[in-house]
């Protein structure tokens, strides 16, 4: 009998292909009795006037999968429009928001790459591009596919040639297994448990063990974590892994980074080399605006490789063009060697040897406010890895030209401390008080209070000096919230209200030549803020030598805290987000605001480590404490604001809630808790039990 595999009619047509050509070698494979069935289901095609190899075209071809299947498996299309499989799940409803959905939940463009998926020879996959284009949603589709395959099969082992005491895995990487539950497991199980197919399998128990979700009778597992998945590697068929979830050069990153890498070529070498059809495959999500050398290396490595599947999309390339007006502008995407640029509407540009894209002019609000970021995001390019943090220099002149208020309070730009000098002047005999402070007549006579919002509260960052370097003091405030247009994925305007920071001064110290900063004049100073009229809602440090500061601010019922914005980037990638915007509200402050010297203009963003560091000859302790302040005042939100979970992961939780009706904010997933059933005590899963027909 023929070996058949996902549908006899493509193994037919394989077939003939080769013996139209001359090529006899699959033909020479069957064994006396497969090339009589191979004989008999053409000369019931021929009897039956059959135009083609099509169901119903032989009465024996169309029985063929009876001998492997319990159920016949449908085709990716079918699978994602009938109602038995996914189609309600995928199909209408609203949205998280309340906004209707129409025409799906999967844009059509992804339709022909997934039938290119299925209908080649593809063991791995690579999802990236921008942010929004349905990434998340076409992996979850693409695992619930193979598992809908896998159990229709009556033996997956036996037909794939594993082994049968082995249970075939579907491996949900992540750094925990709490978040491989939470972000991978959770829309999934979401997914399948509105489907008729899948609620044949489903059966409520607790779980069996701290590493995976048992399947069908534990033919097949569900590995959650990466520990499970490297310890069941040899038997995983298919995998998801979002790169979102994993910023940064930590070892946990890098050991599921190699560990993905170590499962891509088990299954090469079981499946691909053996000449075997692929059970599953292994999907890389991850959007450019989360992009590390990983991933760049990963794609470069595995382009040409005949098993590798690469789709990298613009949103307005995934989603139809009659969302658009039609009318476009042209940019230029940057290298190591050059800058990203919008490009004028008259001005020539040579195409074949720079990367230009034509964009809808919806978006290009989004590309004149922050550049770089709008490549990544709609265009869905990688830029260099290494840059300016602030390619837009325009946001640091709009921070700096504040007319509407005074400006540096102090009677020098940088103030030198000696604490060698008894005679060293205090930092406060430098104030211009009429710049930073007013004077209120009370019953009680008169009482000093802040020029501007005299009520809020007060963040201080201080960065220590190191040696002879410089020490940087920042102080400011949250202001009224302020009305922002961004741009959605569909081009469309919408505002949100975000808050502004207000910077009541900027302080740059440096010690005397030969001599040291006087910290206790510092601390002088900062006790000094609080009795002209100031509330000092926290005062933080770096950790550099400032053990002895916080212990006498803390015995004065000061707020320290301990904060350094040198371990990641999200204290600068939110100062950055605010500046865009033009939310904060400073001073012009040359040793910060210069445009060719001062610290901002000189920062540069390694995205690859999330770090943020200086040039090699510049400095940057008063933007460390300019970062910190806006961080802890706008309480570290951003439009992008990271959480546990990915972008693509939220969205994709909300766009499945819509079937179920709106999500409250409780029901959505807490990535501290395992996932649970609702209405069911104790730590219960759904998982997939044995189906009996």
């Amino acid at each position: 009998m023929i070996q058949v595999t996902e549908t006899q009619q493509q193994v037919l047509e394989q077939l003939l292909v080769e013996l139209a050509h001359g090529d006899r070698s699959l033909w020479d494979d069957l064994t006396p009795p497969a090339r009589q069935e191979f004989l008999k289901i053409m000369d019931e095609i021929r009897d039956s006037g059959g135009s083609g190899l099509l169901p119903g075209d032989s009465h024996s071809l169309d029985d063929l999968w009876e001998l492997d299947y319990l159920e016949r498996p449908p085709d990716i299309d079918t699978f994602i429009d009938d109602p038995y499989y996914l189609g309600d799940a995928l199909y209408g409803g609203e949205d998280w928001y309340g906004t209707p959905i129409e025409g799906g939940q999967i844009w059509p463009n992804w339709r022909p790459i997934l039938r290119e998926i299925y209908n080649g020879q593809y063991y791995q996959i690579v999802f990236t591009g921008a942010i929004g284009t349905g990434k998340s949603s076409a992996a979850q589709i693409i695992l619930a596919y193979d598992l809908c395959r896998l159990l229709c099969l009556r033996n997956p082992q036996q037909y794939y040639g594993s082994i049968r005491a082995r249970p075939m895995v579907i491996g949900l990487f992540n750094i925990t297994k709490i978040l491989a539950e939470n972000v991978n497991y959770a829309p999934f199980r979401r997914t399948i448990m509105m489907s008729p197919f899948f609620k044949k399998y489903l059966v409520e128990e607790r779980w069996r063990s701290e590493k995976w979700i048992h399947i069908a009778g534990d033919k097949l597992r569900i590995a959650l974590g990466s520990d499970a998945i490297h310890a069941l590697g040899e038997d995983i068929v298919a995998g998801m892994l979002d790169e979102a979830n994993f910023r940064g050069p930590s070892k946990p990153v890098n050991q599921v980074a190699k560990t993905y890498q170590t499962v891509a070529r088990r299954m090469e070498s079981r499946f691909m080399e053996a000449g075997r059809v692929l059970p599953g495959h292994l999907i890389l999500l991850s959007s450019k605006s989360y992009a590390t050398s990983f991933l760049e290396k990963h794609i470069e490595e595995v382009k040409n490789q005949p098993g590798c599947f690469i789709s990298s999309a613009a949103l307005y390339d995934m989603k139809p063009w009659t969302k658009w007006s039609g009318e476009v502008f042209r940019v230029v995407i940057g290298d190591k060697y050059h800058d990203s640029r919008m490009v004028e509407t008259d001005e020539w540009v040579d195409e074949e040897a720079f990367d230009v894209e034509y964009v809808p002019i919806e978006f290009q609000p989004e590309f004149e406010r922050d550049l770089e970021a709008a490549v990544q995001d709609i265009c869905g390019k990688s830029t260099h890895l290494i840059g300016a943090l602030f390619s837009n220099t325009r946001a640091i002149k709009i921070m700096a030209d504040r007319p509407d208020r005074p400006g540096h309070p102090f009677g020098k730009q940088v103030i030198e401390s000696n604490a060698n000098d008894p005679t060293d002047p205090t930092f406060e005999s430098y104030l211009d008080p009429n710049k930073l402070i007013k004077v209120r007549k009370t019953p009680s006579g008169p009482k000093p209070e802040p020029l501007f919002y005299s009520k809020a509260g007060r963040y201080i960052h201080v960065d220590l000096s190191k040696n002879q370097m410089s020490t940087g003091i920042v102080m400011g405030c949250r202001g009224e919230p302020k009305v922002i247009t961004r741009i959605d994925h569909d081009g469309k305007e919408f505002d949100i209200k975000l808050p502004t920071v207000w910077i009541d001064f900027f302080l740059q110290i440096k010690p005397a030549l030969g001599g040291k900063i006087n910290y206790g004049n510092l601390d002088a100073f900062l006790v000094f803020l609080r009795k002209i009229g100031f509330r000092i809602k926290q005062i933080s440090f770096d950790q550099y030598q400032s053990e002895h500061s916080q212990q006498f601010l803390s015995k004065l019922r000061f707020d320290v805290i301990q904060k350094s914005v040198d371990r990641d980037d999200k204290a600068y990638v939110a100062l950055r987000e605010a500046m865009y915007d033009g939310r904060v509200v400073g001073y012009d402050y040359p040793p910060l605001t210069d445009l060719r010297d001062g610290e901002l203009a000189n920062l540069v963003h390694d995205i690859d480590a999330r770090k943020v560091r200086k040039d090699d000859e510049g400095s940057k302790d008063i933007a460390d404490c300019l970062a910190a302040v806006v961080h802890e005042c706008v309480g570290g939100e951003t439009i992008d604001t990271e959480g546990t979970l990915s972008e693509e992961a939220v969205d994709y939780l909300g766009m499945l809630s819509a079937s179920h009706g709106r999500m409250l904010d409780e029901e959505r997933p807490d990535p501290n808790q395992r996932a649970s059933v609702p209405g069911v005590e104790g730590d219960h899963s759904w998982i997939l039990g044995d189906y009996k027909p």
